[in-house]
């Protein structure tokens, strides 16, 4: 899958529906975001339609925990709480989730909780979908 086979609707359902998460995570997530790296939230509607992408460029580096923890958790604390969100780990090259990948995935957990709907890592290599947290599965 990729982001040629959206269908033409996409845009009206769910952007963590599974049949097209992967696929928008493609087409959001910029070929210079994969370059240098990024972390990427697609801020959704609470019936999950697509509002707004926001991307954090890393320029290539991979902030301390401490930091990611501030970034991502004040960014968080400053959004509606009805928004849900889908999260793109943006990185060059691989299609296996990395330590640093896990450590971004955690972080992205702790900060949103149940309004993460869906986290990613995209790279050159294609889409990957993470697992969701232990206590959202049933």
């Amino acid at each position: 899958m990729s982001l040629h086979d959206l269908p033409d609707d996409w845009a009206t359902r769910p952007v963590h529906d599974p049949e097209i998460a992967a696929d928008v995570v493609d087409l959001i997530v910029r070929e210079s975001d994969r370059d240098d790296g990024a972390v990427c939230l697609l801020l959704c509607h609470p019936d999950g339609r697509l509002l707004q992408p926001v991307t954090i460029g890393l320029e290539g580096v991979s902030p301390p925990l401490a930091e990611r923890r501030e970034m991502i958790g004040a960014l968080a604390a400053s959004l509606p709480e009805d928004l849900c969100v889908v999260a793109a780990i943006a990185r060059r090259h691989g299609y296996r989730a990395s330590d640093d990948d896990r450590v971004w995935h955690q972080v992205l957990i702790d900060a949103f909780g149940q309004a993460l709907s869906g986290c990613f890592v995209a790279t050159h290599d294609g889409v990957l979908e993470l697992p969701p947290p232990l206590d959202a599965v049933s």
